[in-house]
């Protein structure tokens, strides 16, 4: 099973992708820059599907994030109370909130970053949750806020956002790991199908657990193991959600378009022609598409993952290359970890205090070719803002 938290910790202080063997990273671009690196193809249904040569890539950039986000945000969370600080890395927003979900309870927070209450806790008593929270959904307009457990899953816990205990959902199919989608009186499910499972791969039901539509897509079953991830809704869309199935088994895979009106539809894929399929992740954003490769790390039975590279396509020119991330806004950070922690439309990095410092000595190192005395003066000044003791930060942004 891949340790997830691990992984995270482990690219927040690994330089990768556009580093050549002396350590220095490729000078700032653009994906129009590069190459063509995809072309448009028609499938029989006539859906039009990006798809990405890998043979092609050759360009390699170092990127700004004010070319991908409107702004960004860094928010220190509550310190006030040794309860309050987190260690997971997933985060869910909303408008006004910030909702992490920790080993042993799941917490929200203000956009402020000051705490707000305690979401249900671990038991096995109405109410509370007996697994780990594998996704929630926010809805800052009714006051609830929705939790859903992984492994054998039958419901959706239901509270408001004071903490208090409101009510099950009964799921249509029950589900190993699985997305929620709030649909104003209507919930999507998204799945992650293991093989031989009776279990599609999108619904949608009422509030009840009355079932009001499915798609099944047998081929995008996983073997029956943890490893194996989904993500969707990085977007935040209203009426339709990016889904990508990420397998631990590496394999040929489409990152598809839920509409709760034209269905299921592919979006872009990878031709890696003759070459050993690598782990990996698609992932979509406003202008462009993301993939992330991925080496196998050994750990006794277990096994993490390092990223080997990151390919970037502008879904209009089709051009594009290798890329690192710098959050220039916040003076030149090397930003390592997974895109696919972005949720609702937003950019999101939650990082410890110490792990954040490092990026920031690392990048002053590694990018002091490209940052000028105010780049490197506002770094300082985040550096020195920051302390060991502190509780995690939250780096959030909106996507263009």
């Amino acid at each position: 099973m891949i340790k997830k938290e691990l992984i995270l910790c482990i690219l927040a202080v690994c330089l990768f992708s556009c580093k050549d063997n002396k350590g220095t990273i490729a000078p700032f671009g653009v994906p129009e820059q590069g190459n063509i690196i995809a072309e448009l193809n028609i499938t029989e249904n006539g859906d039009t599907v990006v798809s990405c040569d890998i043979e092609k890539v050759s360009y390699s950039f170092s990127l700004k994030i004010s070319d991908l986000i409107d702004s960004i945000e860094i928010i220190k969370l509550d310190a006030t109370n040794p309860d309050y600080y987190v260690k997971s890395r997933e985060v869910s927003l909303s408008d006004n909130y910030i909702g992490i979900k920790t080993e042993n309870q799941y917490k929200l927070f203000d956009k402020k970053g000051k705490f707000v209450s305690y979401i249900g806790r671990r038991g096995g008593g109405p109410g509370e949750y007996s697994d780990f929270i594998y996704d929630s959904q926010i809805d800052e307009e009714n006051n609830r806020i929705y939790l859903i457990e992984m492994d054998n899953v039958s419901k959706i816990l239901v509270y408001d956002l004071s903490g208090n205990y409101v009510e099950d959902i009964p799921l249509a199919y029950k589900l190993h790991k699985g997305r929620i989608k709030l649909n104003n009186k209507t919930l999507t499910i998204i799945s992650l199908p293991w093989r031989g499972d009776e279990t599609p791969l999108v619904w949608v039901q009422d509030f009840k657990g009355n079932l009001i539509s499915e798609i099944w897509k047998n081929e995008v079953a996983v073997q029956p193991e943890f490893s194996s991830e989904i993500y969707s809704n990085m977007l935040g869309r209203k009426n339709n959600s990016e889904l990508f199935i990420v397998s631990a088994e590496p394999r040929c895979d489409t990152l598809y378009n839920y509409s709760t009106i034209n269905g299921l539809s592919p979006k872009f894929t990878v031709n890696y022609s003759d070459k050993k399929i690598p782990l990996h992740t698609y992932y979509e954003l406003p202008h462009h598409y993301i993939i992330e490769l991925y080496e196998k790390i050994a750990m006794g039975i277990d096994y993490t993952t390092s990223t080997n590279s990151r390919i970037i396509i502008d879904k209009k020119t089709l051009r594009g290359g290798y890329f690192d991330l710098i959050l220039d806004p916040l003076g030149g950070i090397l930003y390592n970890g997974y895109i696919a922690e972005a949720k609702n439309g937003y950019f999101v990095l939650n990082i410890d205090p110490g792990d954040l410092k490092d990026i920031i000595n690392d990048s002053k190192s590694m990018l002091k070719k490209y940052l000028n005395e105010r780049d490197i003066q506002k770094l300082q000044e985040v550096d020195a803002s920051i302390s060991y003791d502190d509780n995690n930060y939250i780096i959030i942004g909106k996507w263009k």
